[in-house]
This record gives C-alpha cells, sequence and structure tokens, in this order.
C-alpha cells in the first residue's frame, strides 16, 4: 500500500487510513503551538556535550540536578560541576514532536554525548526495531505466513502476474535476446532432457486425445495433424471443405 505524508502533522500514513489518523489526538495536538528551546550542556573540561530540549527552563536545569545522581547521559557532565548552559535555539513550534524533532537535528549534527535520539518516525521506529530484533521479526514473518499459507499463494500470483503485464514487452525482448545468444546450449539441454525422461513423455502424449473436425482422433502432434493429406480428405467427404 502507498503511503503519504499527513498534511497536518507530515507522519507517514498509509493513505487508505489518512483520515482516519487526522482524527486521532496525536494529529490533532499539533495545532496547539507551544514555546520552546533548545540548549546544550557543556563541560569546560572534556568539552563533551548534551542536547536537549524544554519548554520550561528552569524546571529543566533543577531535573538535571537531581537526576545528576541516578545514570543519565548528563550525570558525568553536572557531576564535574564545570559546565555552562547554551541555548541554541529558541521560538514557537507546533507541538512537542516538532520540538524533539529539531533537537534531533542538533544530535544527528553535533558530537554529543546523547545515547538515544530524540525522535523517529513510525517508519524509522519499525525499520530500526527490524534490524534491532532482526531474529525475532523473522520468527514473526515466518510464523504468519505459515498461519496464512494459501493467501499467501494467493497475494504472490496476483503480484507476478501485475509485474508480468507491466513489464510484459521488456521481459519477452529479454526472453528472445537469451534464446539467441544460448541457443545451442538451450538446444543441448533439451534433448539431454528429453533423453533421460523419453518414457515418461511418451506415456504422457498417449493419454493426449484430441478430436479433430475431420473426425479424426488425434494424440500428440494435433498441428502436424492438421497440415496432412488425410485431414484435407476427410473434410473433403465430410463436405466441410470445397474441391475450388
Amino acid at each position: 500500500m502507498s503511503k503519504i505524508n499527513c498534511p497536518i502533522c507530515n507522519a507517514l500514513i498509509t493513505e487508505r487510513y489518512l483520515l482516519k489518523h487526522q482524527k486521532t489526538k496525536k494529529c490533532m495536538n499539533l495545532t496547539k503551538n507551544i514555546y520552546g528551546y533548545i540548549y546544550k550542556l557543556f563541560c569546560l573540561d572534556t568539552r563533551e556535550m548534551y542536547i536537549g530540549s524544554t519548554t520550561n527552563l528552569k524546571s529543566r536545569i533543577l531535573d538535571h540536578k537531581s537526576k545528576c545522581k541516578k545514570n543519565y547521559n548528563s550525570k558525568q557532565i553536572i557531576n564535574r560541576g564545570n559546565y555552562i548552559f547554551l541555548i541554541l535555539q529558541e521560538g514557537n513550534y507546533i507541538n512537542k514532536d516538532h520540538l524533539l524533532a529539531i533537537e534531533d537535528s542538533y544530535i544527528q549534527k553535533l558530537p554529543c554525548i546523547n545515547a538515544k535520539r530524540a525522535f523517529t518516525t513510525d517508519n524509522e521506529y519499525n525499520k530500526n526495531f527490524y534490524w534491532n530484533n532482526l531474529e525475532l521479526a523473522k520468527k514473526r514473518m515466518k510464523d504468519y505466513k505459515n498461519n496464512n499459507l494459501e493467501k499467501f499463494k494467493i497475494n504472490s500470483k496476483i503480484s507476478r502476474k501485475k509485474t508480468y503485464e507491466k513489464h510484459r514487452d521488456k521481459y519477452l525482448k529479454q526472453k528472445k535476446e537469451y534464446h539467441e545468444k544460448n541457443k545451442e546450449k538451450l538446444n543441448i539441454k533439451c534433448r539431454n532432457w528429453y533423453q533421460e525422461n523419453k518414457d515418461n513423455v511418451s506415456i504422457e502424449r498417449k493419454k493426449i486425445k484430441n478430436i479433430c473436425e475431420c473426425g479424426a482422433v488425434i494424440g500428440y502432434g494435433f498441428n502436424q495433424h492438421l497440415k496432412t493429406k488425410k485431414h484435407f480428405d476427410n473434410l473433403l467427404k465430410l463436405g466441410k471443405l470445397s474441391v475450388d
């Protein structure tokens, strides 16, 4: 299914679910602007930096100091006590996700000590989850496929047919070129296969029965029969073919 960006929140959404998504809180909350800050904690001793964002500077600074005894990314900078607090950017943002997205752009550009990204889209999250949990993802896919085998076969057949119809001329051209380049090789392969399966081919040919309009019952070689004298004589006897 094709995915498009939501015109309100820019989230990547499957087209058929766009209207449903625009009614959700996640999308509707984007209409409420917030005033926020992108900041960095810069250590004057080691020149390490931590990037963060907030809508309340005083509260955020106190929050960093209260958490410095725990295992947080900013802990090593705060504990040294020789740092400065700098504002990188401030202004109006569409919502919290917008603020985090701007923070994330700084995290990816600057050599900071942040262990995690501030913001990822649903598409990026799914991609990262897949690669970080590759074995689990493969097992889930395998289980789903085994439980829906008939559905997979039907969808696969439909998909192959659509692809062939779309690129039919290209496939026929490639097939013709390959056959011309490997004519001798293919002929040898066909002859070898026929020699190995001669008995089976003979049995299968005997099973084929075609009734011609001239009344003859023909097995394998029906097209050749249409060119024979016997075929035309039978048509003349039945009055299906005139001498003139």
